[in-house]
């Protein structure tokens, strides 16, 4: 039975998809789902983890920014979301909080009836804050993949056996919250010879959710890996329940009821495969990612008012495309040192921002590159043998402009684009 725990940051997009866990796996843009080189690495393949001799204990950091185009001087208010008969123009801050996170990995090897089982521990640690979650207005101007804070909690569980010496397996679980609650409130009027007060009620549950995750890889000849897995769909929807008696415009209570539900983050049931190469002084390596973003409609806050009521939201179409991510990356090794690079691209899931939808991306170009170092000991701490790795990557969304018509929130048009950066150190030390 698994016991590895994960406690990871993530955007929309899964962490390991869209920056990496672990500094070789983050140069190598996450293409490597076969050969392991660090404990956090078999994150990506929970069978990889079994691929190990003896077990490793693993130590990191990762830092990740941003550059995003901005919007400005452009409709950012009208009549059709609330606001007043004249449209309101100004700037978009694009910008999202950066990512500081801490991570310790382990991956303990043993054999139980002649068979090599492993078990892997992983522990994410955001240094400034563990959860943090805005939702945003479809109609606002914002980089859709960024909505929830980088620095979030999500749990994992894996566990890795090898039924045949060229076949191994791992399956396991993420673990996550969804959010329920009920508010009820009454809001009456009050004068100077009746005064009355305004009361809330709020009503909250937060309940666990598991989502499985399963990895394979084969070894049909020496030197060469195939590898899959999947891992499960986590939506961590919250839902609540508004009850309202409004007595502000007229002599008796109007009940104004609805409910409301939001994706606070999400991350995209994905399959993945792929092929490496494992050579005296290079290691190649390419896989390919489908990420099923159509179960996804946007962060935006979605209401259902009752039917006695003359409340109604209209929302824009914001239906996601599923998408194909494909990697290569490659290392090359010379004595104790190991030099690494990564290439990949990935197309936008997010929809089109068209008349009022204003959900930016774009496709990206992604390239990171790495560099390791083996170290007979650990200074300081034993005299087993360690591996430093430090690394860089950086993400390119292609430039694309935005024409917008009439009064439609973000006219008269904009330009998406810009860069993220991620840098991320790690020590493995073989145990």
């Amino acid at each position: 039975m698994l016991y590895l725990f994960l406690l990871a940051v993530s955007a929309f997009c899964d962490l390991q998809s869209l920056y990496g866990v672990g500094a070789s796996s983050t140069a190598l843009l996450g293409a490597n789902k076969n050969i392991p080189y660090e404990a956090s690495s078999s994150l990506y393949n929970p069978a990889m983890q079994n691929l190990y001799d003896k077990s490793q204990f693993n130590l990191g950091w990762i830092y990740a920014t941003d550059n995003f185009d901005a919007p400005k001087d452009v409709v950012i208010e009208n009549e059709y979301i609330g606001g007043s008969n004249t449209n309101n123009t100004g700037d978009v801050d694009t910008d999202v909080d950066d990512t500081n996170s801490l991570f310790l990995s382990s991956i303990f090897v043993f054999e139980k009836e002649g068979k090599k089982k492993s078990i892997g521990v992983h522990l994410s640690i955001p240094t400034e804050k563990l959860v943090g979650v805005e939702t945003q207005s479809a109609y606002y101007p914002q980089y859709a993949m960024y909505f929830a804070d980088t620095q979030r909690i999500t749990l994992s569980g894996a566990y890795a056996w090898s039924p045949m010496d060229n076949l191994h397996l791992g399956v396991g679980f993420h673990f996550f919250m969804t959010t329920g609650s009920t508010i009820q409130t009454t809001l009456p009027a009050s004068d100077n010879l009746n005064p009355r007060t305004s009361t809330v009620d709020i009503k909250l549950e937060v309940k666990p959710s598991i989502a499985p995750i399963f990895g394979l890889i084969w070894n049909p000849a020496e030197s060469h890996f195939i590898g899959f897995n999947y891992v499960g769909e986590r939506d961590a929807e919250m839902v609540f329940d508004a009850n309202n008696n409004v007595n502000v415009l007229s002599s008796s209570p109007i009940p104004v009821n609805f409910e409301g539900s939001s994706s606070l983050y999400y991350d995209p049931e994905i399959l993945s495969l792929g092929y490496s190469y494992q050579g005296l002084n290079w290691d190649f390596h390419a896989s390919v990612d489908w990420e099923r973003w159509s179960k996804f409609s946007g962060s935006s806050v979605v209401m259902k008012f009752d039917s006695d009521t003359s409340f109604e939201q209209f929302l824009e179409s914001s239906d996601y495309d599923d998408i194909l991510t494909p990697k290569v990356s490659a290392m090359y090794k010379s004595g104790k040192n190991e030099y690494i690079i990564g290439l990949g691209y990935r197309p936008t899931p997010v929809p089109e921002p068209e008349g009022n939808l204003n959900y930016l991306d774009s496709d990206r170009y992604m390239i990171g590159i790495g560099y390791g170092r083996l170290l007979d000991s650990t200074p300081l701490l034993s005299d087993n043998p360690s591996k430093f790795y430090i690394d860089m990557q950086m993400h390119s969304l292609k430039d694309k402009d935005v024409v917008k018509t009439g009064n439609d929130i973000g006219a008269p048009g904009y330009s998406i684009g810009g860069t993220t950066y991620t840098i991320g150190v790690s020590w493995n030390i073989l145990l």
